[in-house]
């Protein structure tokens, strides 16, 4: 899996993941996170979206596309995967 593919997985399950609907009477910290679930995931996006046109803008064709770091770590969270 490619780092832009990680963030897309990510913002995927943080959009999907019906497993997630039924903690909305968590605890308040909980709660706060789930609120967050939907910019983080467009934030995921967003960080994809930037690396695969800068990679096309500047980069050899059969280069590496990389991500912002902190991105990449959050996406792994999510998906629970290491590199």
């Amino acid at each position: 899996m490619t780092e832009p593919d990680e963030l897309a997985a990510a913002a995927r399950t943080l959009r999907n993941d019906a497993s997630l609907q039924a903690a909305t009477t968590a605890m308040p910290a909980v709660a706060a996170l789930l609120r967050a679930r939907e910019p983080l995931a467009a934030w995921l996006d967003h960080i994809r979206t930037t690396a695969l046109e800068l990679h096309r803008l500047h980069a050899d064709p059969g280069r590496t596309v990389h991500v912002q770091p902190h991105a990449l770590d959050i996406a792994r969270a999510i998906n629970r995967t290491r590199p």
